[in-house]
């Protein structure tokens, strides 16, 4: 029996076979798949959390730098001959006691208003002429004022984001700041400047900038590598952002736990691969090597293919059994066959011999009974003799 005509069930069950093994290395993808993300949400979380810790540990820090900032803003606003400065515009006074003090508080800008909103008085260091950013102070002061008599808002002035405090100026009794305002004073300074920065970058262990553009990224990160970025946001006095701080870093915490969760899942992939190989490898000496032996022995009628096979107890044992002893039975019915036909031949054989030995016998009684006949003719021709005996 020759491959073309070799049992369809055997095709069909390796065809059934091979689908079998399809649907369980998809299965095998699909848990995969899901493993991954589900690390990947992991590593997503972890990050995010991380992150949103980070920004509120820069956060504080910030607060930290406008201590100075907010104390002179404090202290300047509640103090009487400040109030009589502004009230008898005596500049001699605000140049005397606020110019000092922008070195001493490490302010940039400063500004004196009336109670009308007029500007009195302006200074900044290195002798700048730095205008105020709100040009409709009487316009917006409700807006700025409506949360408590402190304000803290950003501005660009000059293409430099600054930080502005103010507050209305009382009388030294007035703590709660309850009376009308007798004017007001505000304070400023660069956020870009060499001190804050590397303070902040010291506080949080960051690489710290600012920058006036928006539509950045506002958060990113890299677990493997453990780099990270994120966006803190610099508001305006009416909550439009006017810019950022950039503030990247390193962290050798991110970095383990995504190398950790990425090596779980290569040893999760590891111990899958193994078992589909052990799965696979069971399933072809259990299934497929019989099969194809149980197929060779089909084909070419050859018992002994299945000596090892009938050693099986299984299904697949008692099947070569039966093919076994079918072939055998085959092979019997063969030889008795053929002895059959040897016989019959050699029974023919006698038979033609008889036949000719038969016709051989016939051939020679006609002959006598021919001979015998020209005797008796030949003795009527012959006369015969006296005294001879007939």
């Amino acid at each position: 029996m020759n491959k073309a005509n070799q049992p369809k069930l055997l095709s069909r069950l390796h065809v059934r076979l091979l689908i079998y093994l399809g649907i369980f290395v998809l299965l095998g993808v699909v848990l995969a798949y899901v493993r991954w993300q589900s690390i990947n949400r992991s590593i997503t979380n972890v990050s995010q959390e991380f992150l949103t810790s980070e920004a509120k540990r820069f956060e504080a820090s910030r607060a930290t730098t406008g201590d100075l900032i907010r104390a002179l803003s404090y202290d300047y606003t509640i103090w009487d001959e400040m109030v009589d400065a502004i009230r008898f515009d005596d500049q001699v006074w605000l140049q005397e006691n606020i110019e000092p003090a922008l070195d001493t508080y490490k302010v940039d800008a400063a500004w004196v208003f009336t109670k009308d909103y007029q500007e009195i008085y302006r200074v900044a260091r290195d002798e700048q002429n730095v205008a105020f950013p709100l040009n409709n102070l009487s316009e917006v002061q409700g807006q700025l004022f409506k949360k408590g008599y402190f304000v803290d808002f950003n501005a660009v002035i000059d293409g430099e984001i600054y930080q502005v405090l103010g507050a209305p100026a009382q009388p030294t009794t007035d703590v709660e700041r309850s009376t009308v305002p007798q004017g007001y004073f505000f304070v400023a300074r660069k956020l870009e400047r060499s001190d804050i920065i590397s303070r902040l970058e010291s506080l949080g262990d960051f690489d710290v900038n600012i920058t006036t553009n928006s539509g950045l990224d506002p958060r990113s990160i890299d677990p493997r590598a453990g780099a990270f970025s994120f966006e803190d946001p610099i508001y305006g006095y009416d909550g439009l952002q006017v810019g950022a701080y950039r503030v990247a870093g390193y962290s050798s915490y991110i970095e383990r736990t995504s190398n950790v969760l990425y090596g779980q899942y290569l040893i999760f992939m590891g111990v899958m691969l193994a078992f589909l190989s052990v799965i696979g490898f069971t399933v072809y000496l259990v299934v497929t090597l019989p099969m194809r032996r149980l197929s060779k022995s089909i084909s070419e009628r050859d018992p002994k293919a299945l000596s090892q096979l009938k050693k099986r107890k299984d299904e697949l044992g008692q099947v070569a059994e039966l093919i076994v002893q079918e072939q055998e039975q085959e092979l019997t019915l063969k030889a008795t066959h053929m002895e059959l036909e040897a016989a019959q031949a050699e029974l023919e054989k006698q038979l033609r011999e008889a036949e000719r030995m038969n016709d051989l016998m016939v051939g020679r009684e006609l002959r006598m009974v021919e001979l015998k006949e020209q005797l008796r003719e030949l003795k009527k021709k012959v006369p015969r003799k006296k005294g001879s005996s007939s």
